[in-house]
């Protein structure tokens, strides 16, 4: 899930340039800034090849927070419909 990010993925350029056009709320992505984010336990385990949030620090964890799936079953079951749309935030050329 991406919120706050649009980007241009491009499936044939080589890896490493798949992505470009980064904006964080609207704005371009700065090369040397900080920015937080939140991933599921999952991709900060390294799942999915996702190694690079690994040893990063954490600030929810299992024995101090919900499950992800008990988080994500709370809030579906507190809404009244689910009702995904295109919001154009990932485009490809």
């Amino acid at each position: 899930m991406v919120s706050g990010i649009s980007y241009r993925f491009d499936p044939k350029a080589a890896v490493g340039s798949r992505v470009s056009e980064v904006k964080i709320g609207g704005q371009p992505l700065e090369a040397g800034k900080t920015y937080k984010l939140a991933v599921s336990s999952f991709a900060a385990g390294g799942g999915d090849g996702y190694t690079i949030f690994q040893g990063a620090k954490v600030l929810v964890t299992a024995a101090n927070g919900q499950r992800d799936v008990v988080a994500l079953t709370d809030y579906l079951r507190a809404q009244p419909t689910v009702a995904p749309k295109v919001e154009g935030r990932i485009s490809q050329p």
